[in-house]
């Protein structure tokens, strides 16, 4: 649900004409997959970048504010952590980092 949320996130931040782009990796440690979803929208301003993982935090005119907050509960759930990389008027690219084995396994 986390990446589902971080896509169509991405949908609606592209501008028309712009690019939406998933890709996983391998982290250094080859432990750990990642998951980036990157677009090419407007980007998300310095000041909002230490809000979008709060509750109730959006820009939106009708937003909740909820989806993010959410992802980011599911993703450290499953032992996880999730990062932004974002430049104002170029994009930016939300990284899920997840092990690859749970401790119970």
């Amino acid at each position: 649900m986390a990446i589902v949320n971080l896509i169509l996130n991405a949908v609606e931040a592209a501008e028309p004409g712009g690019r939406v782009e998933v890709c996983t990796r391998l982290d250094s440690s080859g432990d750990k997959i990642e998951i980036l979803v990157s677009d090419t929208g407007k980007g998300i301003p310095d000041e909002h970048l230490g809000k979008v993982f709060e509750p109730f935090f959006t820009t939106r005119e009708f937003g909740t504010g909820l989806g993010m907050a959410i992802s980011h509960g599911f993703v450290e759930q499953h032992g996880g952590s999730i990062d932004l990389k974002s430049k104002v008027r170029e994009g930016t690219t939300f990284i899920v980092t997840l092990p690859l084995k749970t401790k119970n396994a």
